[in-house]
């Protein structure tokens, strides 16, 4: 039973972050769209995004995780690039 814990309690804290990096995720495509359309955005924005996301990644980092858990975790850690380079685009612009 400890290890049914255990493995529940990494699951769960593995989707805790999925959401907040969904929420995060939202606001990123909201500031590219904001850019694309021309309207210049404060370089700060841009950055408490970044410190944010990098957050959860870090508290993801820290979730022990065996066999399916440690499948989600990776699975939440490679759509990072993909958030991170709209932010790059964002900056850019």
């Amino acid at each position: 039973m400890k290890i049914n814990r255990s493995v529940l309690k990494a699951c769960e804290e593995v989707a805790k972050v999925r959401a907040e990096v969904d929420k995060l995720s939202e606001e990123v495509i909201a500031l590219a769209a904001i850019v694309r359309g021309g309207t210049k955005v404060a370089e700060k924005e841009i950055y408490v995004l970044i410190e944010l996301l990098m957050v959860q990644l870090l508290q993801l980092d820290t979730i022990e995780a065996d066999g399916e858990t440690k499948v989600q975790r990776r699975v939440e850690v490679s759509d990072y690039p993909v958030v991170l380079a709209i932010i790059d685009f964002c900056n850019f612009l």
